[in-house]
């Protein structure tokens, strides 16, 4: 199984570019190395990080089961999030995290029509993508990896008391991964480049916005952790790159000018708050047999501290 190396904190990298003399973002360029290996990253997530899902008779299925009976039973103002949840807008997505990240004053903060925004936002779209040697085109990864398991949903594979069918592996559906949830870790990527202050809460919301599909029934819980696992992966592969950093850095640094500006220069981002949830991601269920997938590592050469551009955001 091969791991991933991410590091802990993307401002580290703002560190490490912090003092270029780069002084061009050249996004054609950046977009086709992206594009050079965007099948190779396809290559190794089939090969070697998301290779299965959860098979019949083992300890996770079941446990998928477990939890997507738990998880259906949640009530209240959790509830309401999830129906809410559903929706895949691209408004919807980026407004919830905008009111993490801006507060009362994200209404009045404008990021997503500036120019470097949207090429960061390309760019990165650009690496979650991949030639399907299937369908003959370009697709998104998490649709190419759904027709590779063909896992059926909760409602189509679990009877009215929450037990597996009996003939369940037989029935196919687009359940892994979860194409919602691979849509709020790419936004939540996106912006956790530009704020990387805020990175933790980015990614927190985005395991909560994968949590509330299994809340509605629409997937089990291993099928938005694959799809977790997916992003980070790809996320950590561009960041493997020198120069794709470096053009990320350069787009960043642009966005974060213009919001300071639109703030003027006044402090804009919410306190940062601790995230607690941290078992949400798990589902507060661990199986201690596995090996880790990822590896989750600081870079000895790299100090672990925030280094934001210095603008007052």
């Amino acid at each position: 199984m091969k791991n991933i190396v991410i590091p802990t904190s993307l401002s580290c990298f703002f560190l490490l570019f912090s003092h270029s003399t780069w002084s061009e973002t050249n996004i054609s360029q950046t977009k086709q190395r992206i594009i050079d290996q965007r099948n190779y990253w396809l290559d190794e997530i089939k090969n070697g990080v998301i290779t299965t899902s959860p098979q019949k008779g083992s300890r996770t299925a079941e446990l998928d089961r477990i939890i997507s009976n738990n998880y259906q039973a949640i009530t209240g103002k959790r509830r309401e999030l999830a129906e809410a949840d559903k929706s895949q807008s691209h408004t919807y997505v980026l407004n919830t995290y905008a009111n993490i990240l801006f507060g009362d004053k994200a209404k009045s903060i404008n990021f997503s029509d500036i120019q470097a925004y949207q090429d960061l936002n390309k760019l990165h779209s650009t690496g979650t993508y991949a030639y399907d040697t299937n369908k003959k085109r370009v697709r998104s990864i998490d649709f190419i990896l759904k027709e590779l398991f063909l896992r059926g949903r909760p409602y189509q594979v679990l009877d009215k008391e929450g037990h597996y069918l009996d003939n369940y592996t037989s029935i196919t559906g687009s359940s892994y991964p979860s194409g919602h949830t691979w849509n709020g870790y790419k936004q939540a990527a996106v912006l956790s480049i530009l704020f990387p202050e805020k990175g933790s809460e980015m990614f927190a919301r985005a395991i909560e916005y994968g949590e509330s599909r299994v809340i509605v029934g629409a997937h089990f819980a291993t099928d938005t952790i694959a799809s977790r696992i997916g992003n980070y992966y790809l996320l950590s592969q561009m960041l493997a790159d020198d120069d794709t950093t470096r053009t990320f850095v350069e787009l960043a640094k642009e966005v974060r000018q213009n919001v300071a500006s639109q703030c003027k220069n006044q402090h804009c981002l919410t306190t940062s708050t601790t995230i607690t949830n941290d078992e949400t991601g798990y589902y507060a269920t661990k199986d201690p047999e596995p090996a880790p997938r990822i590896t989750l590592m600081k870079y000895q050469h790299l100090p672990t501290l925030y280094c934001v551009y210095a603008l007052p955001i």
